[in-house]
């Protein structure tokens, strides 16, 4: 047993956005830094490759890789190939193969000639950080694009032959109305993704937004606008074709995100890079957060661990059912209990039971599923199968 998912942490942007508590450095990025951090990731990789050896990765899997941040798309093509190679060239190893290949990229930050070499690189799916059409909102948040620059991104994805395309979009936003929200949907109907994430806004007191939130300067939605959002929102992207397969993700028909998919059915996924976690079966564990600790520790032949925890097969269970559960698909009972040796019925029957009797779960025989209801109150209904 192996990964079935590599997540790579670029840790590097233009700019702090209002609301972002990612780990990032902001600032233009100098290409020594660049290559620095790459040959650390590369260090990574095959650190971890000598400690697993030929069981990195599953025999026969199709593995994902997904370089998220920070702005990925601010790094040189050539750094990025590289990972995937080595990436490539480990699964081969392990008789598997390397599927889809996403990368996050910020508008503004892309053209038609990088795009087409990240697609010679191999890269399969572009993901890309909309967040709204709305060029004041856009302002407010700190991004650095506007919505002429979304449509002129997605013009260059489509120009270097990249067809699966997703945008992020966030809702929530402070003064958004249900009609704003639905204008950004619509605009981002125009351009035919063929994946959409709708996030709704949740802020950390560590960001400016949150702590103007915490001092009573930032007015957000209502908690009945924000639901409405939701539901409309929900509602006129099923009316357009897309498939709702998790709480947030939308797509059209063979566009689910494969390496999201992962983390909700609970595969083991290897994270590289800055503050990246990972999870192997019971082990979980996550990334040094500074350069220095991170370049350090690899230059001494170390893992850059800072945390790691052993978990409780209870936990591990717990787990398994309710990131199932994000997916509309929800679970089905033998699969679970194939995987995890416990009959799911008679352990959470009292659980199961209450839930489906307030309407927040859907249960047959064969498995269960969030509600619509259920979907709006997913914490609550998450936290019924932890273990006290």
């Amino acid at each position: 047993m192996g990964f079935s998912a590599v997540y790579v942490h670029i840790p590097f942007c233009l700019q702090k956005c209002n609301y972002c508590d990612f780990l990032s450095y902001p600032g233009k990025l100098r290409a020594e830094v660049a290559e620095q951090y790459f040959s650390g990731l590369e260090r990574e990789f095959i650190l971890w490759q000598k400690k697993m050896g030929k069981n990195i990765f599953t025999q026969g899997e199709n593995i994902t890789v997904y370089f998220g941040g920070g702005t990925p798309s601010l790094m040189p093509v050539d750094l990025v190939a590289e990972i995937i190679a080595m990436v490539r060239q480990a699964a081969v190893s392990c008789r598997s193969t390397v599927g889809e290949i996403t990368i996050e990229a910020n508008p503004g930050t892309i053209d038609k000639t990088y795009l087409a070499a990240l697609q010679k690189a191999g890269v399969t799916r572009i993901s890309l950080g909309a967040q709204s059409f709305d060029d004041k909102d856009l302002a407010a948040m700190g991004r650095l694009h506007n919505a002429s620059d979304i449509k002129e991104a997605v013009a260059f994805c489509r120009a270097a032959g990249f067809d699966n395309i997703s945008l992020d979009l966030i809702a929530n936003l402070p003064g958004q109305t249900v009609e704003k929200w639905l204008s950004n949907l619509e605009q981002a109907m125009v351009l035919a993704p063929a994946h959409i994430s709708c996030y709704g806004l949740h802020l950390s007191e560590n960001t400016p937004w949150g702590r103007k939130q915490a001092a009573g300067q930032l007015l957000l939605p209502a908690e009945e606008v924000e639901i409405a959002m939701w539901q409309r929102g929900r509602t006129y992207l099923q009316q357009m074709g897309y498939e709702q397969y998790e709480i947030s993700n939308f797509a059209k028909p063979g566009s689910v995100c494969r390496h999201n998919l992962n983390y909700w059915r609970r595969e083991n996924y290897l994270g590289l890079g800055l503050g990246a976690a990972s999870c192997y079966e019971n082990h979980r564990w996550s990334n040094v957060e500074t350069l220095e600790n991170y370049a350090a520790m690899l230059q001494a032949e170390q893992l850059p661990v800072a945390f790691g925890e052993e978990l409780t097969d209870a936990v591990v269970l717990a787990e398994g059912v309710f990131l199932g559960l994000r997916c509309t698909e929800g679970i089905l009972f033998d699969q679970l209990e194939e995987k995890y040796g416990t009959n799911i019925r008679s352990l959470y029957e009292k659980e199961i039971r209450q839930l489906a009797e307030e309407k927040l779960l859907l249960v047959d025989e064969k498995g269960m599923r969030l509600s619509a209801q259920g979907q709006l109150l997913a914490n609550n209904v998450f936290a019924a199968f932890l273990p006290e």
